[in-house]
């Protein structure tokens, strides 16, 4: 790189010629080898058609129809297996390889090996050939790489009369053998242009060396005006073309150049007239210097003044016509503040005064509105115990008057049930009085059996030995009318003593219906009574809740406005504390009149 920096115009122009050249050769050499590359692959092609047509004609010969016989391949009437000369007359007549195939098993071939034997019995391998040929039943063409060489390859399936692929024919042309001729050509072309580079590099460098001889000129003189040598005569200003201009800008430069030392002469001069007008101005600087430090520390003297707090101080003397302005100024401004400050002490008191009243009633609302809001917490308190006694008074209430209507439903009840009872001794007193007469027939009955049974006694006595049994049976029967009889009474007894007794309960049934009755009609004015009772409460509760609610708010609201007075309070404080803070500020101003006093010690005290 830095030979090349250091390369002279013409070297670098031939070095570019150069690469350019070697660029374009090879780019032209790329061209040509791809132009030619596809012209052979082209005529590959074209051979390998006219061999695959070769070789169907002569397999053909033998017959059209293809077919398996005995595990052999069959052309017609001719075996293929092992027929090497018909692939071997295929060599012959166009060239390159050629194989025939039983399936995808080689059994006529003239590909040989290293060794020289046929590559007979090897199977084709698995691949695009085998599944465009087997298994898409298509011809195969593309390259294939063969014992190591490369071939345009032809694969075409033999197929028999069903239409089913049972061989294959190939056919091959070596791929060295139709690029070996455009190698030699390529080469031939590479060595023709790298003849060509150099004959024209080498003509760049003379012509560009011949072309640049002038500038070297050039540099000369320039480098003679760099170093401040004008007397040289102009070198190639009368050319035409490019040096020809540079030639006479370079005579600019020098004419420049000897323009540019007049000038810096001329600039000397000027400079010592300069120095001479920047001495007076020196003196004049020196003198108004002078003058500005007597008014700045007039000025200095006021204001220090001011920041002690003495508004009556003014500037008087000390000032030239140049500063008078500033004087006035400060004049003006320091009685300005004074006249200002001065409302500022009357304002600070009334602000005292407003702010300590605004302060104490705030402070005396704050109690007040403590107060007022601990009496309606208490109140709210209470309404809340109130109203919860009130809502159990108004359940207990409600409870009462379940209870007092669930008692005169019962009361109800109980009188259907005693009028049930009434009738049902009625009944049993009916049920009495039919048994009564009932047993009375009974007792007839047993009557008229004795009877009977006691003529039958007599009879059978009559009757003598003949009417001894029916006189035994004629005694079992009265002793059985007697018994019954007897039972007849017993019964007619208690059946009076039992329709006694349901007359009596008759009646006390009768007496509690009339008592359940009169209850019954007690129960329900009671329960009407409770029931207004429990609605009086449950309005009554209800009433009281509202007025607790708003209890509440009152509470809730009091609260937020002891809150907003406690803030209001210390905001009064706060401004009481600034309203001191100002007077102590305003305190350190001297306004120079005694009738602001006053209000300075009424704010002292303040403080």
């Amino acid at each position: 790189m830095l030979l090349f920096r250091r390369a002279s115009l013409a070297q670098k122009l031939s070095a570019a010629n150069l690469l350019g050249l070697a660029l374009l050769a090879t780019a032209l050499l790329f061209l040509y080898q791809k132009t030619l590359s596809d012209y052979a692959d082209g005529q590959a092609q074209q051979r390998l058609d006219t061999n695959d047509r070769v070789a169907w004609d002569i397999v053909k010969r033998n017959g059209d129809q293809f077919r398996f016989v005995d595990g052999k391949l069959f052309a017609g009437q001719t075996e293929l297996n092992g027929r090497y000369e018909l692939v071997d007359q295929i060599k012959d007549l166009v060239g390159g390889v050629a194989t025939i195939f039983m399936g995808d098993v080689r059994v006529a071939t003239n590909v040989k090996s290293a060794d020289g034997s046929r590559a007979v019995g090897t199977k084709l391998a698995a691949g695009p050939v085998y599944d465009a040929v087997f298994k898409r039943g298509e011809p195969y063409r593309g390259k294939a790489d063969i014992l190591g060489q490369a071939y345009f390859t032809a694969y075409d399936p033999i197929k028999d009369a069903n239409g089913a692929t049972i061989g294959v024919l190939f056919v091959g042309v070596r791929e060295a053998e139709t690029h070996a001729e455009i190698a030699a050509i390529q080469f031939r072309a590479m060595m023709v242009a790298f003849v060509i580079a150099l004959a024209v590099g080498a003509a760049t460098l003379l012509l560009s060396r011949r072309m640049f001889s002038p500038l070297v000129h050039l540099r000369a003189a320039m480098a003679k005006i760099s170093k401040g040598d004008f007397d040289g005569p102009a070198i190639h200003a009368n050319r035409l073309d490019d040096i020809g201009e540079m030639a006479c800008a370079v005579e600019v430069f020098k004419t420049n150049a000897i323009e540019r030392k007049r000038v810096e002469r001329e600039a000397a001069d000027q400079r010592v007239v300069t120095e001479k007008q920047r001495e007076r101005a020196a003196a004049e600087r020196a003198r108004a210097a002078e003058e500005q430090a007597t008014a700045m520390l007039a000025l200095a003297d006021g204001l220090t003044r001011l920041s002690a707090g003495d508004l009556t101080a003014r500037l008087l003397a000390g000032f030239s016509e140049r500063y008078t302005k500033i004087r006035d100024d400060f004049n003006v401004a320091a009685e300005k503040l004074r006249e200002t400050l001065r409302a500022v002490v009357a304002s600070a008191g009334v602000i005292d005064t407003g702010t300590r009243e605004i302060s104490a009633a705030a402070d005396n609302l704050s109690q007040r509105t403590e107060q007022q809001a601990a009496g309606l917490e208490e109140t709210a308190a209470a309404l809340n115990e109130i109203t919860a006694t009130l809502k159990k008074s108004a359940e207990g209430a409600r409870y009462a008057s379940e209870v007092v209507s669930n008692a005169n439903d019962d009361a109800k009840k109980g009188a259907v049930v005693v009028k049930q009872a009434v009738e049902a001794m009625d009944a049993i007193s009916k049920s009495s009085e039919q048994i009564g007469r009932i047993i009375g027939v009974i007792d007839e009955i047993a009557f008229q059996t004795n009877l009977l049974a006691l003529n039958a006694g007599v009879e059978a006595a009559r009757a003598g030995e003949a009417g001894k049994g029916f006189a035994v049976v004629a005694s079992e029967v009265r002793a059985l009318a007697q018994r019954s009889a007897e039972a007849a009474k017993e019964i007619k007894g208690l059946v009076s003593t039992s329709a006694a007794q349901v007359g009596a309960g008759v009646n006390l049934v009768a007496e509690s219906g009339q008592v359940l009755e009169r209850i019954s009609s007690q129960v329900s004015e009671i329960n009407r009574a409770v029931a207004e009772i429990a609605a009086g409460a449950q309005e009554q509760a209800t009433g009281l809740q509202q007025v607790n609610t708003a209890i509440n708010q009152m509470d809730h609201s009091t609260q937020q406005n002891a809150t907003m007075v406690e803030q209001s309070t210390a905001a009064s404080h706060s401004l009481s504390q600034e309203a001191s803070q100002l007077a102590n500020l305003v305190d350190q101003f001297q306004v120079g009149e005694a009738g602001s006093a006053p209000a300075r010690k009424e704010l002292k005290k303040v403080a």
